[in-house]
This record gives C-alpha cells, sequence and structure tokens, in this order.
C-alpha cells in the first residue's frame, strides 16, 4: 500500500505543483487504520476485493483532499 500512495502523491504532486511533507505514507496508513471502521465497501465484490477498495478509497480521498487544499 505504501508505494501505492508513494506513487500518487509522486503523480498528485507532479500535476499540481505541490510537495507533501515526508513520511507521507506511514501517515496515510495510520489514518487508515485509524477509520477502517467506516462503511465505504462495495457490496457486490467479494470481501478481499472489498476491503483493498475501501483502503485505495480512503487513501485517494485524502490525497485529492490534500492536492485541492493546497
Amino acid at each position: 500500500m505504501s508505494s501505492l500512495i508513494a506513487e500518487l502523491a509522486s503523480a498528485a504532486a507532479a500535476e499540481k505543483g505541490i510537495v507533501f511533507e515526508e513520511a507521507i505514507e506511514e501517515r496515510l496508513c495510520a489514518y487508515s487504520r485509524a477509520v477502517a471502521h467506516f462503511p465505504t465497501a462495495v457490496k457486490e465484490v467479494n470481501a478481499f476485493v472489498s476491503h483493498t477498495f475501501e483502503a485505495f478509497s480512503t487513501i485517494s480521498s485524502i490525497l485529492i483532499w490534500l492536492v485541492d487544499a493546497k
């Protein structure tokens, strides 16, 4: 997951010309663990895919929010 976050952060930074703070991968992973109980899963998919989508969805939403907030 950390490599995906790094890739998305790099693309967002290049697109918007911003610089993210150090350790963004660790902080976003910690945040996604803290809000893991929030219901964001797609019900039509099996549990593994659902949890993967949930983690990706949460991290993507945070990155988009961070980029738009800058």
